[in-house]
């Protein structure tokens, strides 16, 4: 147990969590989990065939494995400060993980979801990094997770001797992704994980207590700094508003706002047209 209660990062795939987990990180003083741990979290479902678990799956085995993995993983000490966490798939099963950490506090990062499809599109397309793979791979504990990392070992051999070049699923794993990766163009698959993860946010709002969760848009923190960092430091209580806007504007890349031609574009913008209007996006 900690003295200060987490920051978990909910948001989509490619929506700016991972900046979010440093802009955090930077104002708290509290150390990142360095990768999305969807294994820890699914401790004790590994055998689920998606990551929308219920909060039934928070099972005391469960509780008891992701609240002492993620502090480890933080490099967090009994006793010891809080963390920042973000993984991606928790966006889809958002009553499963305050199951587990309801003391926690959220921040929740939203993205217009055509950028989003855009970036998401090209990650999925994306050669591995073997660096990356290889760093990832030590935060793994054969003891704890030996099934997952049993998977990701033989899955990172195969990609990096170019025994196998795709991939199979990547991000938010929603009901049904995998018979959609079989029948349908990887634009629309990037769409319906889009719409599904900020959907389920969005059905989990009124059970957050009002000062435990605050919704950040990504377009906001680019472009408006000053206005994304009041909201930061209210939230927060740690820092000025002055210090979370240098912190938000240091880290934020303006140029992250543009993006490319979105392929079937006219498709992907009735597959998340209901979940863009609940936000108050514009298609």
């Amino acid at each position: 147990m900690t003295d200060e209660p987490p920051l978990i990062v909910l948001g989509a795939a490619r929506s700016g969590t991972k900046v979010t987990r440093s802009i955090l990180s930077a104002l708290s003083g509290f150390p990142e989990v360095p990768y999305d741990v969807g294994y820890v979290w699914r401790f004790g479902n590994e055998d689920a065939p998606h990551d929308a678990l219920p909060i039934e799956a928070a099972l005391s085995r469960t509780i008891e494995h992701v609240r002492s993995e993620l502090p480890r993983l933080a490099g967090v000490k009994e006793n010891a400060s809080g963390f920042v966490e973000k993984t991606v798939g928790n966006t889809l099963r958002v009553d499963f993980v305050r199951a587990i950490y309801p003391e926690a506090k959220y921040v929740y990062v939203l993205r217009n979801g055509l950028d989003v499809v855009e970036s998401a599109i090209r990650s999925w397309k994306a050669r591995p990094s073997i660096p990356y793979l290889l760093r990832k791979s030590r935060t793994f504990s054969w003891r704890r997770a030996p099934r997952y990392a049993t998977r990701y070992a033989r899955s990172t051999a195969t990609r990096i001797l170019g025994l196998s070049k795709t991939v199979k699923t990547w991000g938010p794993q929603y009901p049904g992704i995998h018979e959609d990766v079989k029948l349908l163009p990887l634009s629309e698959v990037c769409a319906k994980q889009w719409a599904a993860s900020v959907e389920s946010l969005h059905g989990a709002l009124p059970y957050f207590k009002a000062d435990q969760l605050l919704v950040l848009r990504f377009e906001e923190m680019v472009s408006e700094p000053r206005r994304a960092g009041e909201r930061l430091a209210s939230f927060l209580t740690m820092r000025s508003q002055l210090e979370a806007e240098e912190v938000v504007t240091s880290i934020m890349d303006r140029s992250s706002l543009n993006r490319g031609p979105l392929e079937n574009e006219a498709r992907v913008r009735e597959i998340v047209s209901h979940a863009m209007d609940i936000w108050g996006y514009t298609t």
